[in-house]
């Protein structure tokens, strides 16, 4: 039992931010130096809040996976536009992003990231919120957050966040919903270079940039 339980954690894999030490203490040298101390400690605040909500949404979890992950990407930009997406429970969030993108017949020449839902004044936010895993490069303003390339699929708690919202290109705002749909075993009939792969889709995807008249 004691081997066993040995190599189960050795084969748990639950990411970390990268450069959380470096913030600790880029932040601690400037509090002995400035005097908008207030600001920082803000800061550090909204910090440990969003490493707070990763800790309890994104589980350790066994790799390499034996489970494959349906989700549904509905475009919200335009009717009718969904794909429904098998991924493997250990390919990351970056190989997830990467394919939706390329499903959509665009070019992957901007960030990306997927948000958990937040709960604001006037409802709930699913684009654009505090608590966002970007593509590398799609850095928070004030401190360090979690990438895409870090994170695997099976990571998430679906239980609690059936939906995430997923964007490409800050600037175009590509929005979608991404739909958590199930999960079933991997087969002997499952090939890892197969996915990630389209198992269903409905609609035409719109041009990746809109024409502009002069």
């Amino acid at each position: 039992m004691r081997k066993k339980s040995q190599k189960q954690k050795s084969e748990l894999y639950k990411p970390e931010i990268e450069g959380e030490k470096d913030f600790y203490d880029s932040i601690n040298r400037a509090l002995k130096t400035t005097k908008h101390k207030y600001a920082l400690l803000e800061i550090i605040q909204k910090f440990e809040k969003y490493k707070k909500f990763m800790t309890e949404n994104i589980m350790p979890t066994t790799i390499p996976s034996g489970k494959i992950f349906v989700f549904r990407f509905t475009y919200q930009l335009k009717k009718n536009v969904w794909k429904d997406i098998e991924a493997c429970g250990d390919q990351s969030l970056a190989v997830l992003a990467e394919f939706v993108i390329d499903e959509m017949g665009w070019n992957n020449d901007h960030l990306d990231a997927f948000f958990f839902p937040e709960k604001r004044k006037g409802g709930v936010w699913e684009w654009y919120t505090t608590y966002e895993i970007g593509s590398d490069g799609a850095d928070n303003d004030q401190f360090p957050i979690l990438h895409t390339n870090e994170v695997i699929v099976s990571s998430i708690d679906y239980s609690k966040h059936p939906k995430l919202g997923f964007v490409f290109d800050f600037g175009d705002d590509h929005r979608f919903m991404m739909e958590y749909k199930g999960v079933r075993d991997a087969d002997k009939n499952d090939k890892r270079g197969a996915f990630p792969k389209i198992i269903d889709q409905r609609g035409v995807a719109p041009k990746q940039y809109p024409d502009y008249i002069d």
